[in-house]
């Protein structure tokens, strides 16, 4: 196989949009080697990637093979404002089949699980993500005993879209605008009438 150089920073895509801050969060995106050694430290720990469905035995060349593989996958790092402490992370990717879609899954560390982060981080991006025009709507995937993910996919805005035992959650980020009532043309008489 052909993979790129992963010496050079240029294999690197060009975020969305550059690291910003939440009331809480610094959420930044994957921007070179060291940020994505920061990212599989989170993703292979399975009490974070579990839940992101990334293999136990996850390994860093895979890891690292598999970011540059995808297209447009996007990995943000979640930390504490002021102490720098990561927190989780949150990874985007398109949905196959949906065009301007993509599914939004995040991870954190234990200790930091029940304290609004991974809400505050996930709303704080999908903010940015309508903001900029990036995405048309997001979908999450939770398991049916995840109750704990359940309160934030509900928290965000979003809305079940099935049954199953792993739910599929949608929000959409764009609302398509109304269109205007077209009247037939030309005007029919009634319509110019003026009633004198």
């Amino acid at each position: 196989m052909n993979f790129p150089r992963f010496h050079d920073i240029r294999t690197f895509r060009k975020p969305w949009f550059e690291a910003f801050a939440s009331a809480r969060l610094n959420i930044q995106p994957v921007r070179d080697r060291l940020d994505l050694a920061r990212a599989y430290d989170l993703a292979s720990r399975p009490e974070v990637g579990g839940g992101m469905e990334f293999p136990k035995n996850l390994t860093w060349p895979r890891f690292e093979e598999g970011y540059h593989q995808q297209p447009r996958k996007d990995l943000f790092l979640l930390a504490e404002r002021g102490r720098g402490r990561r927190v989780g992370l949150v990874i985007l990717w398109p949905v196959p089949g949906r065009r301007g879609w993509h599914q939004i899954l995040y991870g954190l560390l234990p200790e930091h699980r029940g304290h609004g982060y991974a809400q505050e981080g996930c709303r704080a991006l999908l903010a940015r993500m309508a903001a900029t025009g990036v995405s048309e709507g997001v979908l999450a995937i939770v398991a049916a005993t995840n109750v704990g993910s359940e309160a934030v996919v509900r928290g965000l805005g979003m809305v079940r879209a099935d049954a199953g035992s792993r739910g599929t959650w949608v929000l959409p980020l764009v609302v398509p605008e109304p269109r205007p009532l077209a009247l037939p043309k030309p005007w029919p008489s009634f319509l110019l009438s003026t009633g004198g």
